[in-house]
């Protein structure tokens, strides 16, 4: 079996089966570190084929004799930080949003006392925010897709 160097060189050298050889040697590997991280076995899936991509687009930074399987987790962790960064300013934002447009909200009571929202403004808001997320979602699953 050859090991990690040898197989980079070969890759660099226009060998695509050495690079499926690398991918399959640390696929279920970077899956895992991966699932660890995001908590969702899609996600974590979508992320490792991204890594992948990713990886064989940088292989030239990889100095020669360096420690492949070390540059690919890090490549690996900084993603899923990097995607959990995204998540988080996201959600930060809609929240913002959402606080701004319930300040502004007026409420009728009812006899029942129950309290009807009357902005439609606020309603435009979530379903906007839906919308994005859904956006969000399927441009992620497509930027993975080779």
């Amino acid at each position: 079996m050859q090991d990690d160097n040898e197989l980079v060189r070969l890759v660099q050298g226009g060998n695509q089966q050495a690079y499926a050889r690398l991918v399959d040697k640390y696929k279920g590997k970077i899956f895992a570190r991966l699932y660890r991280m995001i908590g969702q076995k899609q996600d974590a899936q979508d992320l490792a084929q991204e890594v992948f991509t990713k990886a064989y687009f940088q292989l030239e930074k990889l100095e020669p004799d360096g420690n492949f399987s070390a540059w690919l987790y890090r490549i690996a962790i900084n993603h899923c930080l990097d995607e959990l960064r995204k998540r988080k300013r996201s959600v930060k934002t809609s929240d913002e949003e959402g606080q701004r447009h319930r300040r502004k909200l007026s409420c009728k009571k009812s006899s029942s006392k129950f309290c009807f929202v009357t902005s439609w403004g606020w309603k435009r808001n979530i379903a906007r925010s839906l919308s994005c997320a859904t956006s969000i979602s399927s441009a992620t699953k497509r930027s993975a897709r080779c």
